[in-house]
């Protein structure tokens, strides 16, 4: 037994033998983790092979939403994606908000603003040793043969729509647009009213716009970006809208003409204007001068020129006497202003879901005389009135490269807030678009030594609501302009004016007040006011209807329109 005891003793304490012992255990690790490495290579390699697939799958469902599915199972199958697995395509929205975590700025289901889709791809990898060893047994490996491998992919469309709001040319009064343009740009322009209709109809492309200005501002290696985000010479601008006019074979020689002789009569003037205020190009403000128009993108030739002028001029006063002729009135002064537009936005916009075009925020001040008889035989009436910035916000745009016809554009148009007036403004709160201007009792009626008439009225058009506006393919092509509605708000806001007015009328030079003596002649005095102002009404309407359109806006109605569409590429979005 001590023998035995001994042996072992000996045994334990013998170091001969042990590193093949310890080389054999490490050998068996080795190879068991160059079992995992191959398995786990094959796998990585296996996913991403199926990831490239799946992107490429995204990309071809997103490109045609109307066969989304046929097209991305078309495209795994031709990247060799097994027959076995399981393949999901939704389309939906994507809704690029920083603020939404990536993972969920994608909702699936169809609906009007439909523009991406989603291809997820679930696939069981072969594993070689794995199976042997049993390193994949958590949750990972579906059975003895593989391993569960999942991908997926959101791409949207890229599509883009060029759009505008406004008011669209109807109605043109040469007089008026002559004084309007000529206040705003500072010069003597004298066209007829068949020359401002001419070019209401002349088209230019603001593609060829945006090139014809890189050549004359020698930046044809910038980017259309680059050139917009700068501030040039008024003049520059309007030669390049003369180049661009021409450039549209469809536009006649005295449409050149006529543009050419605005453009002159603006050169040598070191007036200066923001393109980025007049056009934004969206996506392809990437692209250099020379490359073509990627989309139909047009404004009419006299829309064009009168938003320049409005950019190039609008913070200075315009002061401008018009010469009408109509009933009732005496003569009309207009002093205009315009203010900015919001930051960041544009009269036209080339863009994509979310865009948005606005009009400018404008104040108007009309010194109007009436003719009207007795004690007052020639009423002043200063009419104020301010338009709030107009905006379109491209809100749906569907379409498929497969079918371009089929494709449509929504804008949520919103009108601009209205305020006007009868009272006494100064010219500065005019020019102040920091703040309301304030207002006083404007003195109507001073027919000195017998009555004087003063008084003041205050009326409003708000809470202006966004109204959808649908354009179809065979809008967009016609160039069609559709509005919030059909209906004159000037003639009601002119009335709702009126009857606020609230006048105070007095006599021998102070010393009798009307609302102490009511004496009938001084009442009567204050309804002839009233009643003159009435009469007026549709000679007021007029007037401010030919200005307005003049500067492409309205009141309490916009105008919008899209002139063009392009499905665009497909980009990886998650």
């Amino acid at each position: 037994m001590l023998r035995w005891k001994q042996k072992l003793t000996v045994f334990a304490h013998d170091r001969r033998g042990a590193t093949l012992i310890f080389a054999g255990i490490a050998l068996a690790a080795l190879m068991g983790f160059m079992a995992l490495g191959v398995d786990l290579g094959s796998m990585f390699f296996e996913k991403r092979r199926q990831q490239t697939a799946n992107d490429l799958a995204a990309l071809a469902a997103a490109s045609d939403l109307t066969k989304a599915s046929a097209a991305a199972r078309a495209t795994l199958t031709r990247n060799q994606t097994p027959s076995t697995a399981n393949i999901v395509v939704e389309t939906g929205t994507y809704t690029p908000n920083p603020a939404v975590a990536p993972t969920a700025r994608f909702v699936a289901g169809t609906s009007s603003t439909t523009n991406a889709a989603r291809v997820t791809v679930k696939s069981v990898q072969p594993i070689y040793f794995g199976r042997v060893l049993s390193l994949f047994n958590q949750g990972t490996v579906s059975n003895s043969t593989g391993v569960n491998v999942q991908t997926s992919a959101v791409a949207a469309t890229n599509a883009q729509a060029a759009f505008s709001v406004g008011s669209r040319l109807l109605s043109l009064n040469g007089g008026v647009i002559n004084g309007v343009l000529n206040g705003l740009l500072g010069t003597n322009i004298s066209l007829t009213l068949m020359d401002y209709q001419a070019l209401a109809n002349a088209q230019v492309n603001l593609f060829t716009f945006a090139d014809k200005l890189a050549t004359r501002l020698n930046l044809t290696a910038a980017t259309y970006s680059d050139i917009l985000s700068g501030s040039v010479y008024t003049a520059d601008v309007l030669q390049a809208v003369v180049e661009a006019a021409r450039a549209n074979s469809s536009n006649s020689t005295s449409v050149i003409a006529n543009l050419s002789q605005i453009a002159n009569a603006k050169q040598g003037s070191t007036d200066r204007m923001s393109l980025s205020s007049l056009l934004s190009l969206g996506v392809y403000g990437g692209r250099v001068p020379g490359q073509g128009a990627p989309l139909t993108a047009v404004i009419s030739a006299l829309n064009l020129v009168s938003t320049v002028a409005q950019i190039s001029g609008g913070t200075n006063q315009a002061s401008i006497s018009l010469a009408l002729g109509l009933p009732g009135l005496a003569s009309v002064n207009l002093a205009l202003t315009i203010g900015e537009r919001p930051v960041g936005t544009s009269a036209v916009t080339v863009g994509g879901v979310g865009s948005t075009a606005y009009t400018a925020q404008t104040r108007l001040l009309l010194t109007i005389s009436l003719v009207g008889s007795g004690k007052a035989s020639l009423i002043n009436v200063p009419l104020y009135i301010e338009v709030a910035n107009a905006y379109a916000r491209l809100t749906a745009l569907s379409c498929s490269p497969s079918n371009r016809g089929s494709s449509s554009v929504t804008l949520g148009v919103k009108p601009g807030v209205i305020d006007a007036w009868i009272g006494d403004v100064s010219m500065s709160a005019m020019r102040n678009f920091t703040a309301p201007p304030t207002f006083g009792s404007a003195t109507l009626v001073n027919a000195i030594g017998v009555v004087k008439v003063t008084g003041s009225a205050h009326a409003s058009i708000g809470n202006m609501t966004e109204t959808p506006l649908t354009f179809s393919y065979a809008d967009i092509t016609a160039g069609t302009v559709k509005s919030t509605s059909t209906t004159s708000f000037i003639t009601p806001l002119l009335t709702s004016l009126i009857n606020s007015l609230n006048l105070q009328t007095s006599a021998l030079g102070g010393l009798l007040n009307l609302d102490l003596l009511g004496l009938g002649g001084l009442l009567g005095t204050e309804n002839l006011v009233k009643n003159t102002l009435i009469a007026a009404t549709s000679s007021l309407d007029t007037v401010i209807s030919s200005i307005l359109v003049a500067l492409g806006i309205n009141i309490g109605v916009a105008d919008a329109w899209v002139t063009g569409v392009s499905c665009g590429n497909a980009v990886l979005v998650n």
